[in-house]
């Protein structure tokens, strides 16, 4: 499993505002790792209050291509709300695709 931290992640520019500002359990969000990579979408499964501030831990499968044999093939985000870029409700159960 590899593990990126708020310090791996590019924040979202101040002008650029989230439409939704309260990420809960489920959330698809995409963050922006500072390695050069691609955009990641994750989902968020750990919201929690650190020290004052908002934390969130969300977990992504990578591209098939990118996945080796051991376990590095889960990539484990932890990130507060200014490193997040989109937020994609997590659809309520029950309620059919349309």
């Amino acid at each position: 499993m590899k593990n990126y931290y708020p310090n791996h992640l590019i924040e979202r520019p101040s002008h650029a505002e989230l439409p939704r500002t309260d990420i809960r359990c489920g959330d698809m969000v995409t963050l922006h790792p500072n390695n050069g990579q691609a955009p990641i979408t994750s989902v968020v499964k750990v919201v929690v209050t650190l020290f004052g501030c908002i934390t969130y831990t969300s977990e992504s499968l990578p591209a098939a291509d990118d996945r080796q044999s051991d376990d590095r093939a889960v990539l484990r985000f932890r990130f507060r709300q200014q490193d997040v870029h989109h937020v994609e409700r997590a659809r309520p159960c029950g309620l059919a695709m349309a």
